[in-house]
This record gives structure tokens, sequence and C-alpha cells, in this order.
């Protein structure tokens, strides 16, 4: 998606986030007609790139949902060529999916140094923005939010998502990357994109300084 974002980048972006939404509801959030959103959504659904589900409803006529169909997974940024999913097979084959952990683990504490490198904020609040423009700009679609006990980092794109459906323990990894790097221990995920859910949120334990 570089360059200018057009309707339709944004539509599959706003589905990406909120997973499913009507016609009225993408309106609304482009500031557009309901039957400009109707166009659009037609291209997308006959490239395959979204799809609609008909729901009912107790008084009233049915409505559709809009959804992210498969093909959709390719236009977000990813990292399959530097970390190829055919390889990771290959070598579970070759020598158990044992190896393939030990080659995540590996390859998770090698980016370690690379994070702390940006991570040199005084403050912990400092160091979890900095965190978010990271992999904002590696792209993961960020958002920060923040309450009383804890802030929470919201990732609603994975460019990893398919190697993690096969190998779950790279969620665990990238919970333990972030306590490295925030030198904060107190970090744990409250749900995770793998698992059907909206987004990967990571809930991060404010302390008496911040």
């Amino acid at each position: 998606m570089g360059g200018k974002t057009s309707t339709k980048d944004l539509i599959l972006i706003m589905l990406k986030k909120e997973k499913q939404l009507t016609v009225p509801e993408m309106a609304e959030r482009l500031g557009i007609t309901e039957m400009a959103v109707r166009r659009h959504l037609h291209t997308l659904e006959h490239d395959h790139f979204i799809r609609s589900q008909l729901v009912r409803k107790s008084m009233g006529r049915p409505s559709s949902l809009y959804l992210l169909d498969e093909k959709a997974k390719d236009v977000f940024p990813n990292h399959y060529q530097n970390f190829s999913l055919d390889i990771l097979r290959s070598i579970e084959e070759m020598d158990g999916k044992e190896k393939v952990h030990d080659l995540l683990r590996h390859r998770i504490q090698e980016s370690a140094p690379l994070y702390k490198k940006y991570l040199t904020q005084p403050t912990l609040w400092e160091r979890i923005q900095k965190l978010a423009e990271v992999q904002e700009n590696s792209g993961y679609m960020v958002e920060l939010t923040e309450n009383e006990q804890e802030y929470s980092l919201r990732q609603f794109n994975c460019p990893v998502e398919r190697i993690a459906e096969d190998y779950q323990n790279l969620c665990k990894l990238e919970v333990g990357l972030f306590q490295e790097v925030l030198d904060h221990k107190e970090i744990k995920a409250a749900s995770c994109i793998v698992r059907g859910e909206a987004c990967c949120e990571f809930k991060i334990k404010k302390t008496v300084e911040n």
C-alpha cells in the first residue's frame, strides 16, 4: 500500500482493524455516500479481497457485513522474503519441530540489539512510544492507548501471521522480546490475531515513575 492511499485501500485498512463493517458504517467513516462505498466493495469482492455475509435481525431487513477475504492477507506488509515458511517447514521435516523453535528463538534474540539501538529513552512510556513507531514502520499497524493501570499496544497487522499460525511459540517470543527491549517484565499478551482475534494486544503495566 505504498504511495497515495486510495479509497479501496482505506476500506481494506478499516476491515483489517475492525474485522467486519456494514456499508453505512464505512460510508460514515470515509465521509462518502453509501452508493460510492458499494461501488468499491463490488470491485473488491469481485477480486476476492473481501467477502460479505448476510446477518438476519430479529426485526427489519437482514444486513450485509463485509470482511477481508484470504487474498487480502497479501495486501498488507509481510516479511516472507526474510522469513520463509517453506524453509521452516523443510527444517521441521529434516530435524523436527523443536529445531524450528530453536531457530525462531535465535532470530528473535538476534533482533533485540537492533531494537535496543532505538529504545534508549529514560522513561518506560517514551520507550513504548518509540517501540510503537518502530513496529509501525515495520508494517504492524500500531495503536497505543492507556488507562490508570497500564498501557495497551495493539498491532492490527502481523507480517509473519502465516508463520505464527504454524509455529505459535513465535507469539510468546515476541512478549519476551518486548520485555527485554523495554526493560520491563510486566507485559502480557491479551489477544492474538492467530487466534482469530482483532489484533495482537500487549498489556504493559505502568511503573511508579510513569
